[in-house]
């Protein structure tokens, strides 16, 4: 970040001046998952899901019913446990709480902007997530966010053009996608799909301040690099993937937005760019006073290049949430949230069907400060299928930002 300043401090200097200004939070927390913390099982024998449509269940070497990322403890959407030892499969798993509560820091969070005028400037984000090492080795995590440039090219208008790693151009969620800016605590079951990073080009815009539309160009979707699964930050086929998001926003008597996305192109980690994934989604959101209503819902749709080996992908869901300030300062809220889905990363099988209900509360102690808890109650659908995953957790978040200095 120093850096940074420097650069643009020398820049300025010559250009004619730069602005700067500040902002991040520090979320720190503490939650209890119940059972291991691990919420699939292994279907041994297939004595739970059986053969499956055409026998697809038994074509590889092991199918687990669940979803291993619907225990979330964080506004990172991590899971209590991912259970390491259950698959066999190498990945990263940050937390492994074996079930036991724990505090956590959950995320520290700084972002810089550097503005030349009101037409020209960079977002630059940087993470940090103090995680257990092991044998000495170190598990924190310090990660680039956001980093790109922006460009409004008419005084006149909106319109505005983006270059280098970016939010999501999918649906709503992204919006709330750092601790500071959600209600809650956790993302939607959904969220692995919708509020992943981009790196690419960005259009966005409105048209008569009542339709909005963005159209981006990047290297891959908007999967989350959370998931493990289908993301990719450079292009590994050569082609890029496209969203669009249109939406629309009435003001009066209430404010009520609509919005639908698409997103196509060459299935992430697939170096054949004939294997072509696609997405679909609505979403929308009413604010009446103290109370809103958002919305949201996806297929996805991911087939792999046909060879039993190949990651694949079908998945459908959606939530609906519900939230409510009976004063300023307190916010109550619950969520609905379901996914069906298939996933094939060889040599195992998941297969879900969960819906999951949260429930929390959301206090301001101050304009820096907000306090927060929630339990997520998880339930298979499957016949058959039953697994102690719920979750109670708490956050703590701190946030600050600077006011605009002229360098």
């Amino acid at each position: 970040m120093s850096l940074i300043v420097l650069m643009a401090t020398a820049l300025g200097s010559e250009l004619g001046g730069f602005a700067l200004q500040q902002e991040g939070y520090l979320d720190v927390g503490w939650f209890d998952a119940q059972g291991d913390g691990v919420s699939y099982e292994w279907d041994v024998r297939n004595r739970v899901l059986g053969e499956g449509p055409n026998g697809a269940f038994t074509e590889v070497p092991r199918a687990y019913f669940g979803d291993p990322w619907a225990n979330m403890v964080n506004s990172q959407g991590s899971s209590a446990d991912l259970g390491l030892g259950r698959t066999g499969l190498p990945r990263f798993d940050p937390i492994q709480s074996h079930g036991n509560p724990t505090f956590l820091v959950n995320r520290f969070h700084h972002e810089i902007a550097v503005d030349q005028g009101e037409q020209l400037g960079v977002r630059a984000g940087l993470n940090v997530e103090p995680r257990s090492g092991f044998l000495g080795s170190p598990g924190d995590v310090i990660a680039v966010d956001t980093a790109y440039v922006v460009w409004r090219p008419m005084r006149d208008s909106d319109l505005k053009l983006y270059a280098g790693r970016l939010e999501s151009g999918f649906g709503r969620e992204y919006r709330y996608r750092h601790a500071s800016a959600r209600m809650g605590i956790t993302p939607s079951i959904v969220a692995r799909y919708l509020i992943g990073l981009q790196t690419g080009l960005r259009v966005r815009g409105t048209y008569r301040r009542w339709l909005g539309y963005s159209v981006a160009v990047t290297n891959g979707s908007s999967t989350t690099e959370e998931f493990g699964h289908l993301n990719n930050d450079l292009d590994v086929n050569g082609i890029p993937t496209g969203t669009v998001r249109v939406g629309a926003l009435m003001r009066r008597p209430v404010r009520l937005e609509v919005g639908a996305s698409g997103q196509v192109g060459p299935q992430d980690g697939q170096p054949d760019p004939g294997v072509i994934g696609w997405q679909v989604g609505v979403d929308g959101r009413l604010d009446a006073g103290r109370l809103t209503v958002e919305v949201e819902g996806v297929i996805s749709h991911q087939p792999g290049d046909g060879s039993p080996k190949s990651e694949r992908l079908d998945a459908r869901g959606g939530y609906v949430t519900v939230e409510v300030r009976p004063i300023v300062q307190l916010g109550v809220y619950g969520r609905v949230d379901w996914r069906d889905a298939d996933l094939v990363a060889w040599p195992n099988l998941y297969v879900s069907n969960v819906l999951r209900l949260t429930g929390g509360a959301h206090v301001d102690l101050s304009r820096a400060i907000a306090v927060k808890a929630e339990y997520l109650h998880l339930a298979e659908l499957m016949a058959g299928t039953s697994i102690r995953d719920d979750v109670l957790t708490t956050s703590l978040v701190f946030r600050y930002e600077t006011r605009k200095m002229e360098l």
